[in-house]
């Protein structure tokens, strides 16, 4: 196996004809000239070359384009009809919109502050931190004795009767 390897092979397999490289010179100047007397068959027309100009410039002669009619997108009338339609819409939003007050806590009713206190779901302790000492002076406590009706009625508004009874 080893004796069947590239660099072991002793004949190339390759023959070189005898004489080969003498006459290989001679053969090769013969073909170059056999291939100098070849003619190409074509043949180029008398007068081709001076003709040649005046035929490419009249094939290129300029000649004006054909007018076309060119359509706009957009018509000039679409942008006037556009902002007439954005002008009344600007109109008729500024007429019907009412108009809103400012908001100040006069204006604010206190069932709504309570809802909001409620829902927000603060506690008292979170309420007295946001308050100061100097609004928690008994000054401040309104003293104005409650009348027996301002609380019977109080009761029958704000609670429920069975609540009442079972306590």
């Amino acid at each position: 196996m080893k004796n069947n390897k590239l660099n072991n092979n002793i004949s190339s397999g390759h023959l070189v004809p005898d004489n080969y490289f003498a006459s290989l010179n001679d053969n090769l100047i013969e073909k170059l000239n056999l291939n100098s007397e070849h003619k190409t068959g074509h043949v180029m027309p008398e007068g081709y070359l001076d003709k040649l100009q005046d035929k490419i410039l009249a094939s290129t002669k300029e000649t004006l384009p054909k007018e076309t009619k060119v359509r706009t997108m957009f018509p000039p009338n679409m942008l006037w009809y556009a902002s007439g339609i954005a002008a009344s819409i600007l109109i008729l939003l500024s007429i019907f919109t009412t108009s809103i007050e400012s908001t100040n806590l006069e204006t604010i009713e206190t069932v709504s502050i309570e809802n909001y206190l409620f829902e927000e779901s603060y506690t008292s302790y979170d309420l007295a931190s946001l308050l100061e000492d100097e609004d928690l002076t008994f000054d401040n406590i309104i003293n104005d004795p409650i009348t027996d009706e301002y609380l019977q009625s109080y009761l029958l508004e704000n609670s429920d009767i069975e609540d009442l009874i079972l306590d």
